[in-house]
């Protein structure tokens, strides 16, 4: 009962109804976790298990399922970086008050040990949060949404096989589900579905995250003969797809919103590293970025003509009050 609640006023106060002090966590993990131990708090929440896990030098695992909870605990971790450590151990003076004289403890101003250095931590994103719309699990597997999905994309579906789902220029494209990332045995018959086409591309839309690395890819390139170039399916492709759904009818033609959403390729870097002793030399091999995702993104895309309204022809402007008629003198 020594350490006070997180009240209202507190500066370490996050908005958390269950938010506990960073003392007290400390103070448990300090008792039950020895120094190099491993902590695990499954229900992350702000990040204070994580935080007072890096203040105390011990590693830790945070699990939460809400995005904010893990940019929000990601956020303390880096501003925790730099900040002036307490000191190991409180040291007090006994000094006589002037007014009562009486004796009373005082904290002796002690100088900080030195600041805090972060080591270096990884998010990792296994989860998926594009899934979970109702109207998804009502479609089943062979509704139309994968059909809406390739037109936002850009491309115009097709039925040459069950796994290719359409055409975008030279690449076929495949749409996998909302609900999770595609596997990688789904990438290979992907792979060898298009190896007996004309096209050897194919465009592989992932939701949430990107399933193949480069080694993966450079395999099947190699068994296979087809370039699989993978996309994660972003936030505002699905609400196109299930704005053009809720219409009850497809939408042919360019899109509605003035910009078209970039299905962006990770990014990919090469690292090959040289142990000599004591140094490690890293040089980068490859850097691939998908700056043409970016640069399709931001090309507006005109509204569709309306079936059965003609196209208005652009008239002539007429002439002002000033100029003269033709064939005619002022």
């Amino acid at each position: 009962d020594d350490i006070p609640p997180v009240n209202s006023q507190a500066a370490e106060r996050l908005g958390y109804p269950t938010q506990k002090p960073v003392a007290l966590l400390e103070r448990i993990i300090s008792a039950s976790c020895p120094p190099g131990g491993l902590v695990l708090d499954a229900f992350m929440g702000s990040g204070t298990t994580v935080e007072a896990a890096e203040r105390l030098g011990r590693r830790f695992i945070g699990i939460d399922n809400g995005k904010y909870a893990v940019h929000l605990a990601r956020k303390r971790l880096i501003t925790l970086h730099g900040q002036p450590r307490p000191p190991a151990q409180e040291q007090h003076d006994y000094v006589e008050c002037e007014t009562c004289k009486n004796i009373e403890r005082k904290a002796k101003g002690q100088k900080s040990p030195g600041r805090f250095e972060v080591r270096p931590f990884s998010v990792e994103s296994v989860g998926v949060y594009l899934g979970g719309q109702p109207w998804i699990d009502a479609l089943g597997e062979g509704s139309a949404w994968r059909a809406e999905m390739v037109k936002v994309f850009g491309g115009e579906p097709s039925e040459v096989h069950p796994q290719l789902h359409g055409r975008k220029e030279d690449a076929w494209v495949f749409v996998g589900p909302l609900d999770q990332p595609v596997q990688e045995r789904t990438a290979w018959a992907v792979a060898r579905a298009a190896a007996d086409t004309e096209l050897h591309a194919v465009e592989l839309l992932s939701a949430d995250l990107d399933p193949l690395p480069q080694g993966a890819r450079d395999e099947l390139l190699r068994v296979t003969g087809v370039r699989v170039t993978v996309r994660v399916i972003p936030q505002a492709a699905i609400d196109q797809v299930r704005q053009r759904l809720s219409r009850g009818k497809s939408l042919d033609g360019a899109l509605e919103s003035m910009a078209i959403p970039a299905f962006y390729t990770p990014l990919a870097i090469s690292l090959r590293a040289v142990v000599d002793g004591p140094v490690v030399k890293l040089s980068l091999e490859r850097c691939e970025v998908d700056a043409q995702s970016f640069i399709r993104s931001q090309r507006p895309a005109l509204k569709a003509p309306l079936k059965g309204r003609p196209t208005p022809r652009a008239r002539r402007p007429r002439p002002s009050a000033r100029a003269g008629r033709p064939g005619r003198r002022r």
